[in-house]
């Protein structure tokens, strides 16, 4: 898993025009030939999966929640 600047050569990040949930800002990521330098790794090389699954885990608890409230809101 590798950390890559917003500001780097070659990165284009565009706002997506979504239906709902405006507030998260929902973005697109274009990698053209940048070039991140190897300390921007983050951990060892080949495991960014398991990171990110610990990542993703809690995002979806936190999303349940809070359609859970919106429900409960209703």
């Amino acid at each position: 898993m590798i950390m890559v600047p917003n500001d780097l050569p070659g990165v284009d990040v565009r706002k997506m025009d979504t239906l709902v949930r405006k507030s998260l800002g929902t973005t697109e990521i274009f990698l053209t030939d940048a070039r991140v330098p190897g300390k921007n790794l983050i951990g060892e090389v080949n495991h960014g999966w398991e990171y990110l699954g610990t990542h993703l885990e809690l995002e979806r608890l936190g999303l349940a929640a809070s359609y859970v409230g919106n429900a409960r809101t209703a």
